[in-house]
C-alpha cells in the first residue's frame, strides 16, 4: 500500500526484520573441535585479535548479562525530549495540578482521641 509516495509493506518488512535480529549474527559464532564457542569479532581489535574463545558456560552467562531486567526503562530521552533540556516544558501536554490540601488540624486522625 502506498500513500504520499511511501511503500508501508516495505516499511514495515524492514521494521520487522530489524526487531527480529538476533543480538549476534549466527554466522559468526562457531564451535571447535573442543566443543568451545569460536566467537568472530566484527573487526579485528588493536591487537589483532579476530576470534574470542570461550567455554559454552562462559558464553551463556555473557550473553545473559546483555539481558535487561525486568521493568527496567529502555527508552532513554535525548534533545528536546530529555529531562533537562530548555525546551522540554513547551513540548508536554500541560495538565492541571492536583491542589495539595494541608490536613484539618481540627479532625482527630485515625486511632487517635480528640483533644478537649
Amino acid at each position: 500500500m502506498k500513500e504520499s509516495g511511501v511503500d508501508f509493506e516495505a516499511v514495515d518488512y524492514q521494521l520487522c526484520r530489524y526487531i527480529t535480529r538476533p543480538a549476534i549474527a549466527n554466522e559468526r559464532l562457531k564451535r571447535n573441535r573442543a566443543g568451545q564457542v569460536v566467537l568472530q569479532l566484527k573487526s579485528p581489535y588493536k591487537d589483532g585479535t579476530t576470534h574470542i574463545v570461550m567455554e559454552p558456560l562462559k558464553f551463556m552467562k555473557r550473553l545473559a548479562a546483555l539481558v535487561p531486567r525486568p521493568r527496567l526503562h529502555l527508552i532513554r530521552f535525548h534533545a528536546v525530549l530529555a529531562l533537562n533540556a530548555k525546551w522540554r516544558s513547551k513540548n508536554r501536554p500541560r495538565f492541571a495540578r492536583p491542589h495539595y490540601r494541608a490536613p484539618d488540624q481540627s479532625r482527630p486522625r485515625p486511632g487517635e482521641k480528640r483533644r478537649a
